[in-house]
């Protein structure tokens, strides 16, 4: 298919995998290993005694994203402020401010400093990409946003797409280095394309790569193992399978317990190690009302799987993880939610629920 560029495009324009520099469209290096692929941190300390939303200081990033990777934005700093129960507010946003991801928002004092995280999963972005760290208050006091050289804040950006293969190193190319990754035997279109086998019986996790039999160009493309392991042994390969909530934004959760997840199922490797990871938005018309978030279905179950938040009248982030072996079985996943007195659930585009392949069992 022919590529159909702007027609006046400015400097700096980016049109796919191609940047305009003024004079030629110049082919860009895009993104595809997995791993960080932006960072910045300041081990300054900043202040905010404002109401307006205020950019942090070199907490700002820009990378060119690929539309089929996946990539997680984390930020980390620690906060105080000069007076008892401030409230402080932060967000992570683009180039013109529109928010991705909002922070909980917990009451400050000067006694102690308060560690602040939030982390925003995206997949389909393109181009040059840019996310920030804003933060504001809500009381009166000035807020300290801490950072030295023992604790830095940071934001980070890191590629977390699924990887069949290394992700780069000695030798090999960016991404997974593979033409087909899936458990079926693919039809070969080139000499050289490659093929990791995905199936959780044993002809899993071997690769393979196409040659002719004869004649080049005239006989049969076969496939020919080269790793019994292949390549992803000793690596993590990412977010495996996405869930997704029963509802969007302003759900009202029931007294009760109410399944908050749509049904999820996954096969899961022997000998590989997964993360369930899970993050909400709460808010309740009164402050100190109780939530137990507990795991459901076959693949992860039993004490110690659940969890107790509590909700203000403010807007809270609750999220958490469990971190489990493969059984080799396709099983289920989900979660519910138990409250005493009613509460809104906000799972929207700022909230996640997904599993991530975090490597092998050592």
């Amino acid at each position: 298919m022919a590529l159909d560029f702007p027609d006046t495009p400015a400097v700096g324009d980016v049109y796919g995998t191609w940047k305009w520099d003024g004079l030629r469209w110049v082919a860009i290096t895009v993104t595809g290993v997995r791993g960080a692929v932006a960072y910045s941190q300041s081990t300054t300390t900043q202040n905010i005694a404002t109401t307006t939303p205020t950019d942090l200081s070199d907490m700002s990033v820009s990378w060119i994203a690929s539309p089929t990777r996946t990539y997680r934005t984390s930020v980390f700093f620690l906060a105080s402020s000069t007076v008892v129960n401030d409230d402080l507010n932060a967000d992570i946003v683009d180039a013109v401010n529109t928010r991705k991801q909002l922070f909980p928002n917990p009451y400050l004092d000067p006694s102690t400093s308060i560690t602040m995280s939030a982390s925003l999963v995206e997949t389909g972005l393109t181009g040059t990409i840019y996310r920030k760290v804003r933060a504001w208050r809500s009381g009166t006091g000035t807020m300290s946003i801490a950072g030295d050289v023992t604790y830095p804040r940071y934001i980070l950006v890191e590629d977390i797409t699924y990887e069949a293969g290394p992700t780069g190193g000695s030798g090999g190319g960016g991404g997974s280095g593979f033409t087909f990754v899936q458990d079926t035997k693919p039809t070969a279109e080139r000499q050289g394309d490659t093929w990791f086998n995905t199936a959780t019986d044993a002809g899993g996790g071997r690769s393979a790569v196409a040659v002719y039999e004869g004649s080049a160009g005239t006989s049969e493309l076969v496939w020919v193992q080269f790793s019994p392991m292949g390549g992803s042994a000793n690596y993590a390969l990412g977010i495996m399978a996405w869930g997704s909530y029963i509802a969007g934004g302003g759900y009202q959760l029931p007294v009760g317990t109410t399944t908050i997840t749509n049904p999820l199922a996954f096969t899961t490797l022997v000998g590989r190690r997964y993360r369930l990871k899970w993050q909400i938005r709460v808010i309740a018309s009164t402050a100190g009302n109780g939530i137990n978030l507990a795991w459901i279905g076959s693949g992860v179950t039993g004490t110690g799987y659940d969890m107790w938040e509590n909700v203000t009248a403010a807007y809270g982030h609750f999220s958490g993880e469990v971190v489990f072996s493969g059984t080799g079985v396709v099983s289920s996943y989900g979660m519910t939610a138990t409250v005493t007195a009613v509460v809104q659930l906000y799972l929207d585009t700022v909230s996640n629920f997904y599993i991530e392949d975090v490597g092998p069992v050592r």
